[in-house]
């Protein structure tokens, strides 16, 4: 739990910066639903996206368009480093194997 907290705590730290560099209003909110959001595995970082990206437009497109990048570039570093290494120290375990087990869990039972 203590790996999983940290994961998500970090997300919602980078994601609360990210707009609040671009100059998007309520960057601290919007990491904070983007760090709850992760919770729901698999489309929960689309779903913090989405409000975020929606009030990036009140200030630009281009603002938006950049988000939308920052937040595919966020969810990658979390998805394919951060999540294993952090999950793979708080268990003692190569982050290697964790990566196989969400890949071999997913190809298995799917969204189930």
């Amino acid at each position: 739990m203590s790996g999983h907290f940290l994961d998500h705590f970090i997300l919602g730290a980078v994601s609360a910066l990210a707009p609040y560099l671009l100059g998007v209003p309520y960057a601290l909110a919007l990491g904070a639903l983007a760090s709850l959001a992760a919770l729901i595995l698999y489309f929960g970082s689309v779903l913090g996206a989405v409000p975020a990206v929606i009030v990036a437009f009140t200030v630009s497109p281009l603002t938006a368009l950049l988000k939308i990048i920052v937040f595919f570039i966020i969810q990658q570093v979390e998805g394919n480093y951060l999540m294993p290494r952090i999950h793979g120290h708080a268990l003692h375990i190569h982050p290697i194997p964790i990566v196989l087990a969400v890949i071999g869990g997913w190809g298995l039972f799917g969204i189930m």
